[in-house]
């Protein structure tokens, strides 16, 4: 009995130890595992290029490769292919290869070869589809130094940079040499700046033309295609200065008379309507009441001088020692001083059209419609039947300035 008694203790004794034994091995096993998969796998040092010119390297626990960026940079923009019309045979498509953003073809007969070189890149989404696109301008020279810029437009949808679009802008009243300076998307619309070296004296080799104009084109993208925006001054009424050799569009519901009062040949632009009020500059309060309010008013003068800085410090008024902020204005670039104080006063602006011609802009400020008004009091104004509001009234400076243009 007491034989049979010690066996079975013996056998529970010697299970349990296989037990405990077990376990203990399973914990061993089981974070044996666990450090292995834990413990990062050693991938080969390759790279594979990427469409957009980036570089990915294998990673994981199967040493893939990275994907691919799906947006586009400027970089990767400057070594793609492009497809456009032979200019000697429009019938046909060169394939141009772009290597860090230049190109040469060669053509039979001709001495020289054309020169495809990217000016300026734009990167954003242009259809609305939250897909980055990518923008090029070209500077395509060739034959008699003529020099065209084209406008390339290119997608990374599927991992690969493919042309969608290419556009000439309008270039018909134009002579040669033309240059985009630079591209910009913004809100699903592409806004092209080109710089034009138009031929103004037919008497005058090319290359000795001097008079250069901006013109700022915009396109949207349709269904694959660069469709360019309508004419935001279609309809506008066109004013020529003969003497000084300029010429401007502007709205029909704006009136224009030339004067030659405080400052001589002054061409004045402006707008009013009937309302009277108290003039909001008369400080000492002694002043009649203004039988309108102008709401634009802007006069221009053309001046000439070697350059936008001499013509500057030559004119007496505004003064030129106050400080100045850098401007672009209907596409032409200089500078902005604000005379006065408490929202009255001036704001000057002096834009080079071309290196001997800078255009001079006056432009009283509408203390009426400032924000150093209450709002109650710039609202009772802004509810005048036609009034033009501060916004508008900047957006109209812009339009007007973007249309002129030098006729001698």
């Amino acid at each position: 009995m007491n034989r049979q008694k010690g066996i079975s203790t013996l056998l529970i004794i010697i299970i349990v130890v296989s037990l405990i034994i077990v376990v203990i091995g399973g914990l061993f096993v089981y974070q044996y595992l666990a450090m292995q998969q834990t413990q990062p796998t050693a991938c080969t040092k390759e790279a594979k290029v990427c469409p957009d010119g980036s570089t990915v390297g294998r990673t994981g626990s199967n040493c893939e490769f990275a994907s691919c960026p799906t947006g586009i940079s400027a970089d990767s923009l400057k070594n793609v292919t492009l497809s456009y019309p032979n200019p000697y045979d429009v019938s046909k498509n060169d394939t141009i290869n772009l290597v860090n953003g230049h190109a040469l073809l060669s053509d039979a007969g001709n001495i020289k070869p054309r020169v495809y070189d990217i000016t300026t890149t734009a990167v954003g989404d242009l259809d609305g589809d939250n897909i980055q696109e990518g923008v090029i301008g070209i500077y395509q020279g060739y034959g008699a130094n003529i020099i065209v810029p084209i406008v390339f437009v290119f997608s990374n949808k599927n991992g690969v940079l493919t042309q969608i679009d290419s556009v000439l802008p309008d270039t018909s009243d134009w002579n040669y040499e033309t240059q985009i300076k630079s591209l910009s998307i913004d809100n699903n619309i592409l806004s092209a700046n080109i710089l034009v070296l138009a031929e103004k004296d037919k008497s005058l080799p090319h290359y000795q033309q001097q008079a250069s104009v901006e013109k700022n084109v915009q396109y949207k993208l349709i269904d694959g295609k660069l469709i360019i925006q309508s004419d935001q001054t279609a309809g506008w009424k066109t004013y020529t200065n003969n003497q000084y050799g300029f010429t401007f569009n502007y709205p029909q519901n704006l009136s224009v008379t030339e004067a030659n009062d405080v400052i001589a040949n002054r061409v004045v632009i402006s707008h009013s309507v009937v309302y009277k009020h108290n003039d909001p500059c008369d400080f000492v309060g002694d002043s009649p009441q203004l039988e309108k309010l102008t709401d634009f008013y802007i006069w221009i003068n053309l001046l000439s001088g070697s350059n936008i800085e001499d013509v500057i410090s030559d004119n007496s008024m505004p003064g030129y020692s106050l400080p100045k902020q850098k401007v672009t204005i209907g596409g032409f670039s200089g500078y902005k001083y604000t005379i006065g104080a408490e929202m009255c006063g001036m704001d000057y602006y002096y834009l080079a059209i071309t290196p001997k011609k800078t255009l001079w802009i006056g432009s009283p400020i509408i203390t009426e419609l400032s924000s150093i008004l209450p709002k109650e009091e710039v609202n009772k104004y802004l509810a005048i039947p036609g009034i033009i509001s501060a916004t508008e009234n900047e957006a109209l400076l812009n339009k007007i300035i973007s249309t002129f243009k030098l006729t001698k």
